[in-house]
């Protein structure tokens, strides 16, 4: 299975490559790029979100993204483990029924016609809200992520094939019943362990590979 993905992944390169050997000088012409991204975070989860780019020079461009995700299954052995580090079960509703968005400063570098090392600087906020409770965990991201964007006139078609982002500066807050909710049924050591599993979290969603992206450059 895995040596047949390898082998339509690298046709997939090989053909959109020789089919755009001008994306380089294409980009030199652009100012601009609307994209729109979508694939897997984390393996279980999948995400969705616009982007823009500004291009400052044919082999670099800084822009702005933002990702929501509309896909969160809790496997088993997630669930098994956070039922130890989590008694009351916050954690877990977190992940089963809660609002994700990633927003990030993203600064790509082209190495020729269409391969690229993409980083920057990112806020990945998960939040679970009942009316005007909730509990909400965020964190810094260093992103980083190697994928290629072929040019075609002003249409542009991305494969971002691995990337990761590093978390920390991570936060946890709640509303003031949540909180008086935490101090009377966690402990500071099982308080400390939810604090782990949600930086577990914010790394998991933070792996992707084969994320797509469509658009189009001014």
């Amino acid at each position: 299975m895995c040596r047949k993905i390898f082998a339509i992944s690298a046709f997939l390169f090989y053909s959109i490559n020789t089919l755009a050997k001008t994306s380089a000088e294409i980009r030199a012409e652009k100012i601009v790029s609307f994209n729109i991204h979508t694939g897997n975070k984390g393996i279980i989860f999948a995400d969705i979100g616009p982007s823009v780019s500004f291009f400052v020079k044919p082999w670099f461009s800084a822009g702005l993204s933002y990702r929501y995700n509309f896909i969160n299954p809790l496997t088993k052995s997630t669930r098994n483990e956070l039922e130890k580090q989590d008694s009351s079960g916050l954690l877990r509703a977190i992940l089963n029924n809660h609002t994700h968005h990633y927003f990030s400063l993203d600064a790509t570098f082209y190495t020729g016609n269409s391969f690229y090392i993409k980083t920057g600087i990112g806020y990945d906020s998960i939040s679970l809200s009942v009316e005007k409770e909730y509990i909400r965990t965020s964190s810094f991201m260093l992103p980083i992520a190697i994928g290629n964007t072929w040019q075609w006139s002003f249409i542009n078609f991305g494969v971002e094939w691995l990337g990761f982002k590093i978390p920390f500066g991570q936060s946890f807050s709640s509303s003031p019943t949540i909180g008086l909710l935490l101090q009377a049924v966690e402990t500071p050591e099982s308080i400390a362990n939810m604090k782990k599993a949600a930086t577990a979290i914010h790394a998991l969603k933070g792996v992707n590979f084969f994320t797509f992206s469509v658009g189009v450059a001014l």
